[in-house]
């Protein structure tokens, strides 16, 4: 998935937003079917400076089928919220029965690293 951040006191931060996810989000949809998009507007608080109308980002986020939500993070207005949804979109499109986590072998004997034997005090060597 894909969270997407831009700033409503800029309406420049709304058109890049928007040339970025022309750019990047279509290719990692390719790669992952069930990827799903979140759209932010940050700085909720600052409503005298608002550049990016609510209508205006919701149509847009409507257009890309992605959520969204706007948020402050001065305030946390809608932080937990959006994180909530982030999970939500995660548990309803992921596909556990092909997850697979790759890594190497790896082994190690803690039990042995334990003992009930002080441990020696070290000595400086610099006097």
């Amino acid at each position: 998935g894909c969270i997407a951040v831009f700033d409503l006191t800029d309406a420049e931060s709304f058109a890049r937003l928007k040339r970025n996810l022309e750019l990047y989000y279509h290719e990692l949809v390719d790669l992952y079917a069930n990827s799903t998009l979140i759209i932010v507007g940050n700085k909720k608080d600052l409503v005298f400076l608002r550049k990016v109308s609510e209508e205006e980002a919701r149509e847009y986020a409507k257009s890309q089928k992605a959520a969204y939500f706007e948020a402050s993070a001065k305030t946390g207005e809608n932080t937990t919220q959006t994180y909530e949804q982030v999970v939500e979109n995660i548990i309803n499109n992921w596909d556990f029965q092909s997850f697979q986590v790759q890594r190497p072998e790896m082994s190690m004997n803690i039990s042995s690293r334990l003992t009930n034997e002080p441990k020696k005090k070290r000595s400086c060597s610099c006097r």
